[in-house]
């Protein structure tokens, strides 16, 4: 089977969890065990927390056959929670983060933005219909920032930002690259200190 390293969320030095090969582990330093596994071809992909008994992790649920649906799981330390999410063509989740302990933000590569406050969880439309390679950040104004990466032509990479701002997504910022997949090697972006970095499209 797939042996692929998806994502990982570190509560402590004594709880770190990981996505592996569409299965959820928990590793306390002296033993790795099971706490989610693909059933029905339901993925897990994203995985964030604010402790080690508050965690959520996402994915794809792929058992209606060719149509995919976003889901979502919280582990309390014990046991899991099915949380609902919306049935419309957000297909995954492949970017999660935790603003606070029940507030989670969710996105997938088609313009959709999910968020659960811990009872519902709400949908939002970009304007955008596709949105790669997808990041969360807090700036330095504590404000709710997302990146994503759309594409204008086969040569031309798209680059967008967009702020939550008095409860929807506006764009802030956009401009163009061009170059060649260029963001196919890895991650075009990260964040440090709530400023985000982007690489340059040169590479020797």
């Amino acid at each position: 089977p797939s042996k692929i390293f998806a994502d990982n969320y570190i509560a402590d030095s004594n709880a770190i969890y990981f996505v592996r090969s569409e299965k959820v582990f928990f590793y306390d330093c002296s033993n790795c065990n099971l706490i989610y596994t693909n059933t029905d071809n339901i993925d897990a992909h994203r995985i964030a927390g604010s402790d080690k008994d508050n965690v959520y992790f996402g994915g794809a649920d792929r058992s209606s056959g060719n149509i995919s649906y976003p889901w979502l799981k919280k582990w309390n330390g014990v046991t899991t929670q099915d949380i609902t999410m919306p049935l419309d063509s957000g297909i995954n989740v492949y970017e999660m983060i935790l603003t606070s302990e029940n507030d989670v933000w969710m996105a997938s590569f088609h313009g959709k933005i999910y968020h659960f406050d811990g009872s519902n969880v709400t949908s939002y439309q970009l304007d955008k219909d596709r949105t790669e390679f997808p990041k969360f950040f807090i700036n330095n104004n504590f404000e709710l920032m997302f990146y994503f990466v759309g594409r204008s032509s086969i040569n031309t990479t798209e680059h967008n930002v967009y702020k939550f701002d008095n409860n929807k997504w506006v764009n802030v910022y956009t401009d163009l690259t061009n170059d060649t997949l260029f963001y196919y090697f890895g991650e075009p972006v990260s964040v440090i200190n709530g400023m985000l970095l982007r690489r340059c499209v040169d590479r020797i």
